[in-house]
């Protein structure tokens, strides 16, 4: 497993402290999305502390005639141990106005490296914009998937955090082709397409 940087640390003690803070408990999903083309789009809040409290607000908007610019994210919902710090780790407390949703400490470790410093950023997550405790719900959201990602400004995909740098891959493919295609297996090569998110049919069909 990945130890913990000094950096992780503050963010696990931010996440002790985040718990310690009284919040009302609230339906967070208390608008409920109606029409056939609706989503719902989570605008995660800016913060100039890397370790500051996650914080957002939820919407439902609609697809259409004219989509929101929003980006979707692609992952999967629990990293690899030898590649995670945060995978053994509980659940972390997002901030959603006056309500805590605890989300799975993968998505919380996405969630900081894409929190900008100064502007907020809408995305599309299905395991925080789609209610997972209404079936309808999401049978509803997952015909929608197709124009989900394909009507967002960008698609963010998540393959985990690691010990390389991603560009060294592409450089090495540039450098290296007719090795890094043909040749023996590069532990740098093998550590890329041995992430989980690979392995999903529905990702890379």
């Amino acid at each position: 497993m990945a130890r913990l940087t000094p950096h992780k640390t503050k963010l696990w003690e931010a996440r002790d402290a985040a718990l310690t803070v009284s919040f009302e408990d609230i339906y967070i999903y208390n608008h409920p999305i109606r029409g056939s083309s609706e989503i719902r789009l989570l605008t995660l809040i800016p913060s100039k502390s890397e370790v500051s409290e996650l914080e957002a607000h939820l919407c439902v908007v609609s697809l259409q005639p004219t989509p929101p610019e929003y980006e979707a994210l692609s992952y999967v919902w629990k990293e690899q141990p030898e590649y995670s710090p945060f995978a053994d780790l509980e659940p972390w407390p997002l901030r959603l106005g006056t309500s805590r949703f605890m989300i799975s400490r993968c998505l919380a470790n996405i969630l900081f490296h894409l929190r900008d410093r100064y502007q907020p950023r809408m995305l599309w997550i299905d395991a925080i914009c789609i209610d997972q405790a209404s079936a309808v719900e999401k049978n509803h959201q997952v015909r929608q998937m197709c124009n989900i990602y394909s009507m967002a400004r960008r698609v963010i995909i998540w393959l985990g955090e690691t010990v390389y740098k991603k560009e060294d891959i592409f450089a090495e493919k540039h450098r290296l082709r007719q090795e890094f295609l043909y040749g023996p297996p590069l532990r740098i090569k093998r550590e890329f397409w041995s992430r989980t998110w690979w392995s999903r049919i529905w990702y890379v069909a």
